[in-house]
């Protein structure tokens, strides 16, 4: 017996301290950390970050991101008329306010993906790169696709529906009160949230794995390469003769596998 109590007054403080080195080691892991430069950077606009990337600007002047501006969905704020709501100005601006309800740019610019500019473009040769976030050099997985499905997803922060504190290079899923909601086929900018789900997910497959933000050349859905490319780049026998003879002029592997632009990725019913 005494025996019984000797083990149990060992275990329970090792099994308490054991839990507590568990509980701070997975809140590290998974706190959002920004590096120090972006805690004082602010926006400038992608008027100046064109001075340097003339090429990529007019690139990305070309795709939907840059049209957001004119072709946004304005939704009106009932409080302040003509404004739009904070979800809407989330999606559609760059550099919002939700407190001062101000952006620094109307539409999907640079600093968006990239995070306030201005220690960016102050920093020597040397340090420049460092004090740019981009997305395809992110840590991990989530912290690349949270870039896009900052937009690109159907979410709730606490009681906000928009990237609340978010900033590019966070991980948006790691968020305190970060929720996914349940979405149904159709709902628009609902991509991470499906992705998340998938099998391409699990195997470490990213929005950034087939889409580019400013491609060389214009398409709908920024897409790298063709379709077909794209999927046999990894699935190298699934060619369309070998893996669908039948498939009619003008399919590709998304007619089956994303039905409606989804990116579940599922197998056909």
């Amino acid at each position: 017996m005494k025996k019984d109590w000797k083990l149990q007054g060992w275990l329970i403080p090792g099994l308490v301290g054991m839990l507590f080195v568990a509980i701070i080691t997975v809140a590290l892991a998974v706190a959002p950390a920004l590096p120090e430069y972006m805690k004082t950077a602010t926006y400038i606009t992608s008027a100046k970050c064109k001075m340097c990337h003339k090429a990529t600007f007019t690139n990305w002047s070309t795709t939907q991101h840059a049209k957001n501006a004119d072709t946004c969905p304005w939704e009106a704020d009932k409080a302040k008329p003509g404004t739009p709501t904070p979800e809407m100005a989330a999606r559609y601006t760059t550099g919002y306010d939700p407190v001062a309800k101000t952006w620094a740019e109307k539409g999907t610019a640079c600093e968006a993906c990239h995070g306030p500019g201005s220690e960016h473009m102050k920093a020597s040769k040397d340090e420049r790169k460092a004090k740019i976030r981009v997305a395809t050099q992110l840590e991990t997985p989530a912290a690349q696709a949270s870039v896009c499905g900052q937009c690109h997803g159907q979410f709730s922060i606490g009681d906000k529906r928009f990237a609340a504190g978010y900033k590019p290079g966070m991980d948006l899923l790691a968020m305190d009160g970060f929720k996914l909601d349940d979405v149904k086929p159709g709902t628009k900018l609902e991509q991470l949230n499906e992705l998340v789900t998938s099998e391409h997910w699990k195997q470490g497959v990213v929005c950034t794995s087939c889409h580019l933000a400013h491609p060389d050349k214009a398409n709908e859905h920024l897409l790298k390469a063709p379709v077909v490319e794209l999927c046999t780049g990894c699935h190298k026998d699934k060619t369309m003769a070998a893996h669908a003879p039948t498939a009619k002029d003008g399919d590709t592997c998304a007619t089956c596998h994303m039905p409606d632009g989804m990116h579940t990725f599922t197998e056909p019913k």
